[in-house]
């Protein structure tokens, strides 16, 4: 009796296993996997899942997954830019972007190229979205409105909309299309529906408060059954908040928006005032979870934080009781600055990563030299939780480039859980004055188009970086002398030029022949961005108003300051001194007649050989628990080689983003190592790798065409530094022997 029991409890619980494997709850109820062959979205449908039914492909059987085709678009920028878009299938194309603003069809067999059509780029930055109306129409938004396309023939459908196109201004998401709408995400000025017939304008919804305007560029997401709109959007902008005007706005914040007449339902502001560049990415995930024998309908969002927001889709209120609290944050020290007194600590779900840098914890094992350069470079940071920046001194945090990215995370409906990959390599973030003259000068020239707006760096450092060189904290300052041992004006900005003949302001000889090749003439210093390194010669502007002083307050301040500079800076401290005091008149002119301005800027913190400035793994895949809000695995995504390939770096950054089949895979991109990978979904296992022809550029996607089930990954590469070459490659990947008769 007791073996028989025994076995009926295994059958039962064999049984139990097996239907997780099929059947998942939506709106309280049970209900089959349905095999959708399509993706018609770019993160799947409008739920934004990146979840797909299809199991074709197995863990049993991704020894015999290769490469089906390869298809090149013909373009490859010579800028950062990277293919950020998963393609669509309709059923009969896969349907891709390229960033010369193609929208370009594919058999989705072969690889070969059906059509393609030229709009106004970027097209298709965060995705394209396939509905069958009257006729198959592709909706594509670009810099100027959404176009609708023909998905036969690639050409624009001017039968619906204005002339074919929604709206005129740029958006970066696929619209939703509800009945007779169609509503769009615009970039700067918030969500507009439009008639799907005429085009008309119907609602427009602004999310501008006082003159707080924040971006929608991350995440786009709608849930049908309640007819709301769920959007993330970006910080209120900078470093600095003095000028902001409020009561309360709408950055950093999930919204969700009435899709019938665009009235803000509710808002979740994660970041109050932001001052870090931390904002919530990826479209929110919309789920129906069990809870405590209930169901609960849920949104949940991802955040450059780490945490992962989990509220009632239908109120705002959290899902799990009591997921953060409010904690007292440090003051600012910035005049003027309105820093918020607290911040928000979330505990469930369990954060992915934390935006605090702890020496001790985050440089164990950095040892020796690397440690060394590393505490230098930290030598007058703070660290800490939401730190404000402060003129003073930087902060070290982690964060910019994610917790989580503008991927977002999937949905695995199989485990119930969330799967989120994330980057933990951390920033510095650094306030500095400006001198307003210099500032003028160069935003007269740019009207003309006489100067690189973009570009704080000296002549010399702009042409080493336009020929792809790491350029850091002044590696050659003899770049921008002549053979006279003078500073030539061809290495002059013609900015610097223009000011180095005011009077008042053309500097002492000593500054010019000692400072001014890698400070500039006018003291306005050097920031390298993400794209290229964190080479760093600070702005010298107002520095004797700061406690930064003490740098130049003595020849063993100075000298320790210029540690690793790499030319020999030959100076007493007679000379010292003569400089300083320049430096104190100019600083006081300026203090005086209000033409002091501070800015800020966030850089890379890496160490000498550009690695993260931190102990690895520098970027992860989590999975969560949805029943109990707590991690189920972490493991570490990619790989990197070093010093010739002696080490091996597990664990990396990424930006591609993850595919969950219900096979019980999770697909991963993104990584500087070029490689698209699988891992099990319930344990975290890698089970299969193969090399792109650059890294994944975007979230994989699957369909399933004549018998084959693919999964495909554009691979156009990565914008920061570490990535290596960039393509415009769309691979796709199916089993060698399906679709063959048997």
């Amino acid at each position: 009796m007791i073996k028989i029991k025994s076995l009926m409890l295994v059958t039962i619980h064999l049984f139990a296993i097996l239907a997780a494997c099929f059947f998942y709850i939506e709106d309280g109820l049970a209900q089959p996997l349905k095999k959708n062959p399509h993706w018609n979205y770019n993160n799947s449908h409008y739920k934004s899942e990146k979840f797909s039914s299809l199991d074709s492909i197995k863990p049993t059987n991704l020894t015999d997954l290769k490469p089906a085709w390869i298809f090149k678009s013909g373009f490859v920028t010579e800028t950062r830019n990277t293919v950020q878009s998963s393609p669509v299938f309709t059923g009969t194309s896969l349907v891709t972007v390229s960033l010369d603003g193609n929208l370009i069809a594919i058999n989705p067999a072969t690889g070969v190229e059906k059509w393609r059509i030229k709009l106004a780029k970027p097209v298709g930055r965060r995705g394209i979205v396939f509905k069958k109306l009257d006729r198959p129409t592709l909706f594509v938004p670009t810099r100027k409105g959404v176009f609708a396309i023909n998905e036969l023939t690639g050409t624009v459908d001017k039968s619906i909309g204005n002339n074919g196109v929604f709206g005129t201004e740029l958006s970066l998401f696929p619209p939703v299309i509800t009945k007779n709408n169609v509503i769009v995400a615009h970039n700067w000025t918030g969500i507009k529906s439009y008639d799907l017939e005429t085009g008309e304008k119907k609602w427009d919804t602004s999310i501008k408060s006082g003159n707080i305007t924040p971006r929608i560029w991350a995440g786009y997401s709608f849930d049908k059954n309640s007819g709301l709109l769920f959007i993330v959007t970006s910080n209120p902008g900078g470093l600095i908040g003095v000028k902001r005007k409020f009561v309360k706005d709408y950055s950093s914040s999930l919204v969700a928006v009435n899709s019938k007449n665009g009235d803000i339902v509710w808002s979740f502001q994660e970041v109050v005032h932001d001052l870090w560049d931390l904002e919530m990415v990826g479209s929110p995930i919309i789920a129906d979870i069990k809870l405590n024998g209930k169901i609960r309908k849920a949104v949940f969002s991802f955040s450059k934080t780490g945490n992962v927001i989990a509220l009632d889709r239908l109120t705002g209120k959290s899902i799990y009781p009591d997921s953060y609290k409010n904690v007292a944050v440090p003051k600012s020290d910035v005049p003027g600055e309105n820093a918020s007194p607290t911040q928000k600590l979330f505990t469930t779900p369990e954060p992915i990563s934390s935006i605090i840098f702890n020496p001790e914890k985050d440089l164990q094992n950095i040892i020796g030299k690397r440690r060394e350069y590393i505490l230098f470079k930290m030598r007058n940071a703070k660290t800490g939780f939401f730190i404000p920046p402060s003129l003073n001194n930087d902060i070290v945090l982690f964060g910019l480039h994610g917790g989580a990215e503008w991927p977002g995370g999937a949905l695995d409906k199989v485990n119930n859980q969330l799967i989120v990959p994330s980057n933990r390599d951390p920033w510095i973030l650094r306030l500095f004055y400006t001198d307003n003259i210099f500032s003028y000068i160069n935003s007269k020239l740019e009207k003309f188009n006489l100067t690189d707006s973009n570009s704080k760096a000296p002549a010399s450092h702009k042409e080493r970086l336009s020929q792809g060189e790491k350029c850091s904290s002044c590696h050659s300052p003899k770049a921008r002398w002549n053979h006279e041992g003078e500073l030539s004006n061809a290495e002059m900005s013609l900015g610097e030029y223009i000011y180095s003949k005011l009077p008042f302001f053309s500097g002492s000889d000593l500054y010019i022949n000692k400072c001014a090749s890698c400070h500039g003439i006018a003291r306005q210093g050097f920031y390298e961005n993400e794209f290229f390194g964190d080479g760093y010669a600070p702005s010298l502007v107002g520095i004797t108003l700061t406690k930064r002083k003490k740098s130049i307050r003595s020849l063993k301040e100075f000298f320790y300051n210029h540690k690793y500079t790499t030319t020999k800076i030959e100076l007493n401290q007679k000379s010292l001194n003569e400089i300083r005091d320049y430096f104190v008149a100019l600083d006081k002119f300026l203090n005086r007649w209000d033409l002091l301005s501070a800015q800020g800027r966030w850089q890379l913190l890496l160490d000498q050989d550009d690695l993260p400035a931190v102990a690895p793994p520098w970027g992860e895949l989590t999975a969560i628990n949805l029943d109990s809000g707590k991690i189920n695995w972490k493991k570490p995504i990619g790989e990197r080689k070093f010093f010739d390939g002696k080490e091996i770096v597990k664990g990396d950054i990424n930006f591609g983003g993850v595919l969950v089949t219900a096979s019980g895979l999770v697909f991963a991109t993104g990584t500087p190592d070029e490689m698209v990978r699988a891992f099990n979904s319930t344990s975290g296992e890698e089970l299969w790798s193969h090399k792109l022809p650059a890294a994944g550029s975007a979230p994989p996607m699957t369909f399933f065409f004549s018998g084959c089930q693919y999964v495909v990954v554009n691979a156009t590469g990565g914008r920061f530094v570490g990535y290596g070459v960039r393509s415009d490659a769309t691979v796709a990947f199916k089993l060698a022997d399906c679709g063959k008769e048997k």
